[in-house]
């Protein structure tokens, strides 16, 4: 009749209480619940099998298959040896053992940010990728006589690996702050950018100088510098330095 709920239960052992399913139909919705061998080969883990409302799962003594009783019967089944208690268990949330930037990509995670480069695990978790500074080495003379070549060779690195085409800026100056001269530059796949510079012989006396270079690769910078003293010697014309 319209209006009126239909039941249809699907066979009843109603002595040990087993009812594999139960289709429950009213105005607002009907909810199913196949048997445990129906969702099993639906794909459904044994352990994640559902009853309908009002049943408890228990596992069959002769072959650890889950069926759905009624709730006062699994005693007595238990007492029969026809049945098992098995433990609920929750469906834990998935936790990452990743714990960081280079564990979450080598895992197969996407990058989420470009810039520092983020990367994001499938329970939501994110890792910064950590960079390191650069580090920037020196070589050149500390003492060059005026009218000779300077040549400062810089070495960029980041975690000892050579860093190709970072920019190199470098700033000739006087402690008087007076730059005397510019010069710029990409390093090399050897992480290496030279530069010479013949020293004026304007110099008419022992006068320090400072090079302030910047490094940068887009991802950092870092600033050195280097002091180094031009001198002349004495009885050169235009030199102020006297001898002994």
């Amino acid at each position: 009749m319209k209006g009126l709920p239909t039941f249809v239960f699907v066979y009843l052992i109603l002595s040990i209480g087993i009812i594999p399913a139960l289709l429950y139909q009213n105005a607002n919705a009907i909810v199913y619940f196949p048997p445990p061998l129906k969702q099993i080969s639906d794909g459904i883990k044994p352990n994640n099998v559902i009853c309908a409302e009002g049943l408890q799962i228990i596992l069959k003594s002769s072959n650890d298959f889950p069926a759905c009783v009624k709730p006062d019967s699994v005693e007595k089944l238990i007492e029969r040896g026809w049945g098992k208690t098995m433990s609920i268990q929750l469906i834990p949330t998935k936790v990452s053992s990743i714990t960081n930037f280079e564990e979450c990509i080598s895992a197969g995670n996407p990058i989420v940010k470009p810039f520092p480069r983020q990367c994001q695990t499938d329970d939501g978790k994110y890792f910064v990728e950590e960079i390191l500074p650069l580090e920037v080495k020196i070589v050149g003379e500390k003492q060059i006589r005026r009218g000779t070549t300077q040549t400062l060779e810089v070495q960029v690195l980041r975690d000892e690996i050579p860093i190709e085409r970072a920019q190199v800026f470098i700033d000739i100056e006087d402690y008087g702050e007076n730059i005397i001269k510019e010069f710029n530059g990409n390093t090399n796949s050897q992480g290496i950018f030279v530069f010479s510079w013949e020293i004026p012989k304007r110099f008419d006396d022992l006068e320090t100088l400072l090079a302030i270079i910047d490094v940068t690769d887009n991802i950092s910078s870092k600033t050195i510098l280097f002091k180094f003293q031009v001198y002349c010697l004495p009885g050169e014309r235009d030199c102020k330095v006297e001898g002994n």
